[in-house]
């Protein structure tokens, strides 16, 4: 046999070969299969968010309830109630100490806002017009509690921080 005699041999085989679209399939299959991992790894990520999310409400919500029944009264109306007279520093411990199952304690921030009550004699309302860091914890006032939390998403193709945010706002009980 020559050179071009096993060439021609090898090109008649070549033509012999099925001829279709059987391995476009595998191919489609392989994309549409990435395509589907990568969507449903993001929403299980957004769903980690959301959960999150619904952490720091939760958080924001109890520590003001915490804080409203701890306020510059409730040393003497209540014996043996711990960190009566609650400061800005107790309740951000308090926030860092809550166990949900979501949040990282070290990616939290707390602040804690007093609000000086305003009471309205002809429509015998409150309103707390004024807040600060620095208020008081009087009864009648205000405690808002705001947490903020950096959310890290994880994914390879996506290094994004989402900022959550709550505020948690009662009236100081005592």
């Amino acid at each position: 046999m020559t050179g071009g005699a096993c060439g021609q041999a090898a090109l008649r085989r070549l033509r012999n070969l099925p001829r279709g679209e059987q391995g476009a399939t595998l191919v489609e299959s392989a994309i549409t299969l990435l395509l589907f991992l990568a969507l449903l790894f993001a929403v299980i990520e957004f769903g980690w968010l959301f959960l999150a999310y619904h952490n720091v409400s939760d958080a924001a919500r109890q520590a003001a309830r915490w804080a409203s029944v701890r306020g510059g009264s409730s040393c003497w109306n209540v014996s043996n109630l711990p960190y009566c007279n609650a400061t800005s520093t107790d309740i951000t411990n308090y926030v860092q100490n809550l166990y949900e199952p979501a949040i990282n304690s070290s990616n939290l921030a707390v602040t804690t806002n007093w609000c000086a009550a305003n009471w309205n004699q002809i429509t015998y309302t409150t309103s707390w017009p004024s807040c600060s860091t620095a208020g008081s914890n009087a009864a009648g006032n205000q405690v808002q509690v705001t947490v903020t939390y950096q959310f890290p998403i994880t994914l390879p193709y996506l290094n994004k921080t989402f900022t959550l945010t709550s505020t948690g706002a009662m009236a100081i009980a005592q």
